[in-house]
């Protein structure tokens, strides 16, 4: 009871979620029954709206809520310190790219899957979990396609070259400087 739920979990058949050690809620008192919800559904109950062309659902999509005396309440703009760690099951029938593997969540307000407030935080291949770091409690899942996730690669040294480049072999060793004389030269 109370407000108090720090590192409660709770796990669905195919998504688990588990709030970290300082997790509170505002609003909540100690007579507060207070209570986690989970529902996994196997085949994606919201659509695709909202993904690239490139992008698939490959997870379970879960729906997850905090409960107050049996009514859900509202978990919005977490600081990061109290992000809640989410994990949703790749399908069995998928075949995935980890590296192309993002977590989103449905935007009951856009009525399409994005990002914000969520961070892909990686991919289990052993459990095939996709586990997610959010901001917010609402219906999550996984898509796999587009850019890699991660970091961009670093930026290269010097300007780049553009245009036709030579081709053939390249003179090696220290190579002449500013203008260069024409015509015939001595020997």
């Amino acid at each position: 009871t109370g407000s108090d739920l720090g590192e409660a979990s709770v796990d669905a058949k195919d998504a688990t979620m588990s709030l970290p050690a300082d997790f509170a809620l505002t609003g909540a008192n100690e007579t507060s029954v207070m209570s986690l919800s989970a529902t996994a559904f196997a085949q994606n109950p919201v659509g695709e709206a909202g993904l690239a062309a490139d992008e698939k659902m490959v997870t379970s999509v879960a729906d997850f809520n905090v409960l107050q005396d049996g009514v859900k309440r509202p978990v919005s703009d977490l600081p990061a310190a109290q992000r809640i760690r989410i994990a949703v099951n790749v399908r069995t029938t998928a075949t995935v790219n980890a590296s192309k593997l993002r977590c989103k969540y449905w935007s009951e307000k856009v009525k399409q899957w994005v990002e914000d407030g969520v961070e892909t935080e990686g991919y289990n291949m052993t459990t095939k979990q996709l586990r997610c770091l959010v901001s917010h409690l609402s219906t999550f899942g996984g898509a796999e396609g587009g850019s890699p996730v991660g970091p961009a690669p670093g930026p290269t040294a010097g300007p780049q070259p553009t245009g036709p480049q030579p081709t053939g072999p390249q003179p090696t060793g220290p190579q002449p400087t500013g203008p260069q004389p024409t015509g015939p030269q001595p020997t």
